[in-house]
């Protein structure tokens, strides 16, 4: 067998007068109790020529490895053991930080981006110093959280108000293997302040997830913003103004505390049988429509929250 990169290839022998239908490999470290399968692409190797090679393997150790051929449901297999080395895994490129900015409440807004591939989690910190020497807050991200915008809360205590902060990041490509820090971004903190008096409204929304699509017109769904019967775009929220108007904070309503409707807070706006009224949680709000002025849609900074303005889209009342 030979050793490269983190992986095993290998080359089957074997002898059949009809043709192999199946091959497998079986392997796990000696110390698992269970194996890892792997179905051999077609064509079937052919024997002592062609060259198997296993998926990449991190962890070193010693391994079991079975192959088993098979001919029209019938099987035969054979064991053998490998040895893995300390191995030198894929590069783990670190993030990089395009911009901090403060939202409703002075939430830190963090927009940053990596390289998905092999990505375990990503870790960021905040600190009052350039070299991080005094760590105000640190979070771990795992890989099924990851979002390219991460919104972080000032009133845990961390935080003080009005704050020159450092902000940095890198990821993890495995449990051990880790990227060099992102960049550094510099910006201050807000003043958290008790949340405000907040107002209800029934209204209209279509996600961020339909951001290409006219809003009064989502053919597709057979449904449109402009609709006012038994329309599954229908919302309660709550805003930060008693009217509606650019510069007003959306938050949902009927959540206790009531949060600003950004990505992560908006999972009871998703219809979980799919459709129109879907991307709520994932992408934001795009469009906004109230139904005590029913002609006018706005638009939303879905990363936000916050309308924007009114909308060049409009619905005739």
């Amino acid at each position: 067998m030979a050793i490269a990169a983190c992986k095993i290839s290998f080359k089957i022998k074997y002898t059949s007068s009809l043709p192999i239908t199946q091959a497998t490999a079986f392997y796990k470290i000696k110390t698992s109790s269970s194996f890892t399968k792997y179905d051999i692409p077609s064509p079937i190797p052919v024997s002592d020529v062609t060259l198997v090679e296993l998926p990449q393997i991190l962890t070193s150790g010693e391994y079991d490895l079975m192959v088993e051929l098979g001919v029209n449901g019938v099987t035969a297999s054979q064991t053998s053991s490998f040895q893995i080395g300390k191995c030198n895994p894929l590069v783990c490129n670190a993030p990089s930080i395009k911009n901090v900015y403060l939202g409703e409440n002075d939430q830190i807004i963090m927009d940053y981006s990596l390289d998905a591939t092999n990505l375990y989690a990503v870790q960021y910190q905040i600190a009052t110093d350039s070299d991080f020497k005094n760590i105000v807050q640190l979070k771990v991200i795992m890989a099924s959280d990851y979002d390219p915008i991460q919104y972080i809360e000032m009133n845990d205590g961390t935080i003080k108000n009005n704050t020159q902060l450092y902000i940095r990041a890198r990821k993890y490509c495995s449990s051990s293997d880790v990227s060099d820090w992102s960049n550094v971004k510099i910006f201050v903190s807000g003043n958290w302040v008790v949340q405000k008096n907040l107002y209800p409204f029934d209204v209209y929304c279509v996600s961020d997830k339909f951001n290409d699509v006219d809003p009064t017109d989502i053919r597709e769904f057979k449904a449109s913003i402009c609709i006012t019967d038994r329309n599954p775009l229908m919302k309660k929220v709550s805003l930060t103004t008693n009217i509606p108007q650019g510069g007003s904070f959306i938050y949902t309503n009927g959540l206790n505390p009531e949060k600003p409707a950004i990505p992560g807070s908006l999972a009871s706006f998703d219809d979980a049988q799919g459709g129109v009224s879907t991307g709520f949680n994932q992408a934001g709000i795009r469009w906004i429509r109230f139904e005590n002025n029913p002609a006018l849609i706005y638009d939303v900074n879905p990363k936000t929250g916050q309308i924007t303005g009114v909308s060049g889209y409009k619905c005739n009342y």
